[in-house]
């Protein structure tokens, strides 16, 4: 599926992402410690989290994006697993989780180790596109059968049990739409078949047949002179 792992959607006035809204509520009157971004990838979301919240980030993936942030770095960024994380027992404030659970082979071993560095009440912020939910997502709209893509990929079901095994609670679970393009016609244009799981596992005739559903969607807008925003739909879900 669509790699949105960095905060690409912003709202209009250019701020912060609609899924900011319902996470900034969880990270307000936090003890010391930094917020921990796991499988920060190029660190987009790590520096966009510093920004925000106005607390020291520390981003933690395999190999870390360091290289390409020069002097635009507001979080730090270091090498890690989600299986063993570089921090002391109880020195993070909380964590941030975006698009990477069906990155990891087992999502006890994550879990458990959050569990040991966050500090007790600590609230772990996982932004997912869980695969009960793929047939809510944009491409969904137009390419039905794309949600196959999200077989086999951890349900919020099992998220659930396998965190609460770690000793974690599920304070709420939220869904967010967040922006994905301007318009069918502006989706239209940049339509890729390499850049979207949902898209790669199509057939030629699925993805022909997609395509001109989007196309047409398209025409109905430069028809009629009405230009509608395509939103995605991705869960926030937030333990502690």
């Amino acid at each position: 599926m669509t790699d949105t792992r960095g905060p690409s959607g912003r709202d209009r006035t250019g701020g912060p992402p609609a899924v900011w809204e319902r996470a900034a509520r969880h990270l307000h009157g936090l003890g010391p410690g930094p917020v921990l971004d796991v499988g920060c990838g190029t660190g987009d979301w790590a520096d966009a989290l510093a920004r925000w919240s106005g607390r020291p980030v520390v981003g933690v993936d395999p190999a870390p994006a360091a290289p390409a942030r020069a002097g635009r770095a507001d979080a730090v960024l270091v090498a890690g697993l989600a299986q063993a994380l570089p921090l002391a027992p109880g020195a993070a404030a909380a964590a941030w989780l975006s698009r990477v659970l069906h990155h990891v082979d087992d999502l006890a071993a994550p879990a458990t180790e959050l569990r040991r560095v966050l500090a007790p009440g600590a609230p772990v912020l996982v932004r997912e596109a869980f695969p009960e939910f793929a047939h809510t997502r944009a491409y969904a709209r137009f390419f039905p059968e794309g949600v196959r893509a999200a077989h086999g990929r951890p349900t919020l079901a099992h998220t659930l049990a396998v965190f609460a095994d770690a000793g974690f609670t599920p304070r709420e679970t939220v869904p967010v739409e967040e922006p994905f393009a301007d318009s069918c016609t502006a989706l239209a244009a940049r339509i890729r078949r390499d850049g979207d799981g949902m898209l790669r596992c199509l057939s030629d005739a699925e993805f022909a047949r997609g395509t001109e559903r989007l196309r047409a969607a398209a025409g109905r807008e430069r028809r009629t002179g009405v230009y509608e925003p395509v939103t995605d739909r991705i869960d926030l879900l937030v333990l502690a």
